[in-house]
């Protein structure tokens, strides 16, 4: 694999974040003095509590594509970033590639959620979801080259990943405020997704060229799980900081004893 040089995020555009926030946030309001009569709670005294967990987060999901405003939270579909900048070094793909105002859809249709586990003493979250289909569009700009092949352009894109699987850490710490009370501060947040299948469509390859950017788009696809190993990891990177950054801002307004109530 190319060893990465570089791999950056420039902010997010708007206020969308990923599904797999939505373990996170189910925990952040599931003993909300306002929460929907129709969002599952759970207790922590439960002795299924994370199976309880886990089928709340399965049905609240579709609930939360148009956010929950009453409670301060945006839409979650689409996801928006500003920017995505991903370099590579030396291999078999080497690409100095921008996305610009990347626009994913699809990521809480029909998402099938594994397991969602919470440790309450060290205040981690770990969930595992599938979504079935992602699409993410943007403009673009590229330079390099993949299996010894040249490639640039510029214009729109889109990538298509299918039954991809993803893996999810939060890790938080607990801090007191003036009020007295406990909540969890979110310091960090990890991804792993992995596709069964990506799609990937760059328009405008080599200056518009037909034949050039036709033949270059299949290599891409035909060779796309190489493909993924080098650009992946700056996806995963770049939802997670939106989670990471909302999330955050969600647990630091409700309380540890209200996160997790005793009893319902």
């Amino acid at each position: 694999m190319a060893s990465r040089t570089h791999c950056g995020v420039l902010g997010t555009a708007g206020t969308a974040i990923v599904p797999l926030l939505s373990a996170a946030i189910l925990v952040g309001v599931v003993s909300a003095a306002k929460l929907p009569a129709d969002i599952k709670r759970c207790a922590r005294t439960d002795p299924k509590f994370f199976s309880c967990l886990r089928d709340a987060v399965q049905d609240t999901l579709p609930k939360l594509k148009n956010g929950l405003p009453k409670l301060g939270l945006p839409p979650l579909d689409p996801l928006l970033v500003s920017e995505l900048r991903i370099s590579q070094g030396d291999g078999p793909v080497g690409l100095n590639l921008v996305f610009k105002d990347l626009v994913t859809t699809g990521l809480l249709d029909n998402d099938k959620v594994y397991n969602t586990e919470i440790d309450l003493e060290n205040l981690t979250i770990n969930a595992t979801f599938l979504f079935p289909r992602a699409i993410a569009t943007s403009n673009y700009t590229v330079n390099g080259r993949v299996l010894l092949l040249p490639v640039t352009g510029a214009g729109g894109s889109k990538v298509v990943l299918k039954d991809c699987t993803c893996k999810w850490h939060i890790q938080g710490k607990r801090i007191k405020k003036k009020d007295g009370k406990e909540y969890m501060d979110i310091q960090t947040t990890e991804i792993k997704m992995t596709p069964k299948k990506m799609e990937l469509q760059l328009d405008n390859l080599f200056g518009g060229d037909p034949r050039l950017g036709t033949t270059m788009n299949r290599v891409l696809n035909d060779n796309w799980e190489l493909v993924y190993n080098e650009i992946g990891s700056s996806f995963e990177i770049a939802y997670a900081e939106v989670v990471r950054q909302h999330a955050r801002s969600l647990f630091l307004h409700v309380p540890l004893d209200e996160l997790f109530p005793e009893k319902l």
